[in-house]
């Protein structure tokens, strides 16, 4: 399974100019990884050790060529040989340990932790297999068409995650739950009726509670800005027990074409995409929170995968006023 680099992958990389001591290094590295059929917590320190030693190959393979928008075409497939390498690696580890990493970090599924945590976690316990937060926000420094995918393994490690059922579970689990702040700012709420989070805003009027998209700089575009807030709202409404039913609803525009007029999304922020401002787990985090809140509603601290359903949900409304587009709509 762990064969190393074919010759032809060899062969670019030493076009590009690799050293051979750095190429022999990457590829002896591999050879000497071998997966077992039963994954064992001292199997998983002793392999995590071995593929650390495959991902600092790799790496310094990458340091010596110019950063991506400078590579020349050898280099650029040179360093495209060795993150597809790296990528087979980390995943062949995934398939086998995610189940029992996830396990390990959760304390035995007595602990929830959420996506957005749980990728720092196991960088945390398995070195190279996620990168850290260092090397994310290295990286988000970046124009998007200058990464090097950086995050990539985060995204290949929670679908290992998911496609155990176990794990998978406790962590939809773990991403309905309501947010800390949610519970810190309930009662207020409920006593006034109205928060405003920033770049969202909740309401109740009567028996319906509004979450407001607010980040009208951006035309009430989605990002890393918006999600706590909008997630927040969405707990609230859920979690007051006045409010029967959600509404979402984008606020008026102050300046601009769209000035005084009520827009409901206009989807992702392309600005900060360009930009490489938008960290890969912005989506992760998105679809199994407030969106999938809106959907599934929320859990609490009890979980009991093979009781009845009891999450607490509610009907919601969108009011889509000017354009809804892309996750807008």
């Amino acid at each position: 399974m762990m064969d190393g680099l074919t010759q032809d992958q060899v062969q670019a990389l030493k076009s590009a100019e690799a050293l051979p001591a750095a190429v022999k290094r990457l590829t002896t590295a591999w050879r000497t990884l071998r997966l077992p059929a039963r994954p064992t917590k001292q199997a998983l320190a002793a392999d995590s050790r071995k593929a650390q030693t495959i991902y600092q190959a790799g790496g310094a393979l990458l340091r010596a060529w110019p950063p991506k928008s400078k590579r020349d075409p050898r280099q650029a497939q040179a360093a495209e040989t060795v993150t597809g390498a790296l990528r087979t690696v980390r995943n062949a580890f995934a398939r086998v340990y995610a189940p029992l990493i996830y396990e390990t970090i959760t304390h035995g599924y007595r602990r929830f932790v959420r996506v957005e945590e749980l990728v720092y976690e196991v960088a945390a316990l398995c070195p190279g297999l996620c990168p850290t937060r260092t090397e994310v926000e290295a990286e988000l420094q970046c124009a998007q068409a200058a990464k090097d995918g950086v995050e990539r393994p985060q995204g290949d490690f929670l679908s290992h995650a998911f496609a155990n059922k176990r794990s998978g579970d406790h962590l939809l689990h773990a991403m309905l739950r309501p947010l800390p702040r949610s519970l810190d700012l309930l009662e207020q709420f409920r006593r006034d009726g109205r928060l405003d989070l920033g770049t969202a805003q909740v309401e109740r009027r009567g028996a319906a509670g509004y979450v407001l998209f607010n980040n009208l700089r951006y035309l009430n575009a989605e990002d890393d800005g918006t999600l706590i807030p909008l997630e927040t709202a969405v707990d609230l409404l859920l979690l007051d027990t006045a409010v029967q039913v959600g509404v979402v609803r984008g606020n008026p525009m102050t300046r601009g074409k769209y000035q005084g007029r009520r827009v409901f999304s206009a989807g992702l922020n392309l600005t900060r995409l360009y930009a490489g401002k938008l960290p890969l787990m912005f989506y992760f985090t998105r679809e199994l929170g407030f969106v999938n809140k809106m959907h599934r509603g929320l859990t609490g601290d009890t979980y009991d995968p093979g009781g009845p359903e009891t999450t607490m949900e509610k009907p919601w409304l969108a009011v889509l006023e000017a354009f809804a587009i892309g996750g807008g709509c």
